[in-house]
């Protein structure tokens, strides 16, 4: 991890697994615990989707060549709606800006 915005989703998938395989192991003297991992659970789950209204983060996510599309594939592989999801956003946002590129370079066979 290196501070990029690439790294923001899969940071919040780490620390929602942190919390949920926390929620599992606790036994009943790690109850005092339950609210705060509960809670923030919670909060980390309401901004987690909240990257749904934008593509900056799957886009970022793709065009880091560490990883690509390969993390969709290896996180979400039982959520393949999920994977497809990613793929659109990725050609939505290329398609919108990829043209207003190419009109704006001269040079540059339309594709």
């Amino acid at each position: 991890m290196n501070g990029c915005i690439s790294d923001t989703l899969p940071v919040m998938d780490g620390l929602l697994s942190h919390l949920e395989e926390f929620k599992l192991k606790m036994t009943t003297s790690d109850s005092r615990f339950l609210p705060a991992v509960e809670a923030a659970w919670e909060k980390l789950n309401h901004y987690y989707h909240l990257f749904d209204n934008t593509s900056v983060y799957t886009v970022a996510l793709v065009l880091d060549p560490r990883v690509k599309l390969s993390y969709f594939h290896r996180q979400w592989s039982e959520k393949p709606e999920w994977i497809l999801a990613a793929k659109l956003k990725v050609e939505t946002y290329y398609g919108k800006y990829s043209l207003q590129y190419f009109r704006n370079s001269p040079n540059v066979p339309l594709p």
